[in-house]
């Protein structure tokens, strides 16, 4: 069986499907290891965002629930036929996580970055507004 051409009108259908499949698989991942969410300072609880073929996962958890969440990973990849780009994938570590950042790094195969950073032309970044970050979206 041979698999869509780049440009395949019916591929951006797929990807959504795909897309839509991955966000339901992470819901109850989460759902059943609570722990695994980010919370906010306003008791926010993330587990990832999406924008296009973007996504960003967010986690709070110890190293049993990284490798979960590395193997829900590699079973999407398997399922879906779509890969991770490792070399465009990172993780940002909080203050406490810097001093594990190379187990990180080895659980994830991901490279370690820190903040602000720039996603989808947007600055990320943590503590006050710097209106520095955001001279060239005003420009």
């Amino acid at each position: 069986m041979q698999g869509l051409r780049q440009g395949d009108p019916i591929s951006p259908a797929l990807f959504i499907i795909a897309a839509e499949a991955f966000s339901k698989g992470l819901n109850p991942l989460f759902n059943e290891n609570p722990d695994m969410y980010y919370q906010t300072k306003c008791e926010v609880k993330l587990s990832h965002l999406s924008y296009a073929d973007d996504i960003i996962l967010f986690t709070n958890c110890k190293e049993a629930g990284l490798n979960k969440l590395m193997q829900f990973l590699r079973k999407f990849e398997d399922l879906s036929g779509q890969q991770i780009n490792h070399a465009k994938s990172a993780f940002i570590p909080g203050k406490k996580a810097n001093l594990i950042g190379h187990r990180i790094k080895n659980i994830t195969g991901f490279s370690m970055k820190a903040l602000a950073l720039t996603y989808l032309g947007a600055p990320l970044y943590k503590g006050n507004k710097r209106k520095i970050l955001y001279e060239n979206l005003i420009d």
